[in-house]
């Protein structure tokens, strides 16, 4: 079976990536948006599929970074895998980004779910009062 190839003008036209902001999703996409790896991974992907080998040649980096970014791309939601057959038959997967947007919802001064009572963790700590 061989792999089709989405022309740019259909990933162009595909729908927004939506992410409320207070996900873990939503962190989880804007951390490897931040990092400059990530960000390259998205605009070769933005433009054709490619696999992780050659995401790794074309940006010269070690292909376990290359894996750990995707890993963490595909996790969030924002890339499509497909899975094709390469040299000798072996199963092959092409990474795709799902759109070319990708957009956060802010919700009207919320704070977010993890920051409730202004602490990550939730509840404040108590004072041990025996000390004197």
């Amino acid at each position: 079976m061989a792999f089709k190839a989405k022309s740019a003008s259909a990933l162009a036209s595909a729908s927004a990536s939506t992410f409320d902001y207070d996900t873990w999703q939503a962190r989880l996409v804007a951390l490897e948006l931040a990092n400059e790896v990530g960000r390259n991974i998205m605009g070769l992907l933005s433009k054709k599929p490619y696999t992780a080998s050659q995401i790794s040649r074309e940006l010269g980096l070690p292909i376990s970074t290359v894996l750990y970014h995707l890993t963490r791309l595909e996790i969030s939601g924002i890339l499509e895998t497909f899975p094709s057959h390469g040299k000798r038959l072996r199963e092959v997967r092409y990474y795709s980004a799902r759109s070319s947007r990708i957009v956060f919802n802010i919700k009207g001064g919320e704070e977010p779910k993890w920051r409730k009572n202004g602490r990550r963790g939730g509840k404040k700590p108590r004072r041990n009062s025996s000390r004197t």
